[in-house]
């Protein structure tokens, strides 16, 4: 299974437990990403896998269809990728 590694040159702000900021140093942009996102990002922080990060949320979230969101959190991922905030190992 796939494993994913934040990239050195970004910054995250948490502003509160609804959103945070991602600041790219390396790029000069910034996004915002949600309490999901952010969950993410602090699974990603402790260098978890795509299939740990799943597990993390089927337990936070038992009643969420599997597929959906396997679905969800690897669209995230990619997009993530595709802004070159994560690597993918």
């Amino acid at each position: 299974m796939e494993k994913y590694k934040i990239i050195e040159d970004i910054v995250i702000e948490k502003k509160n437990n609804k959103f945070a900021i991602v600041f790219d140093y390396k790029e000069g942009e910034t996004y915002l990403v949600n309490k999901t996102g952010l969950y993410i990002f602090n699974l990603l922080f402790k260098k978890k896998s795509l299939k740990d990060i799943l597990f993390f949320f089927k337990k936070k979230f038992p009643n969420i269809d599997s597929k959906l969101l396997e679905n969800d959190i690897k669209i995230f991922l990619l997009f993530l990728s595709k802004k070159n905030l994560v690597s993918i190992d």
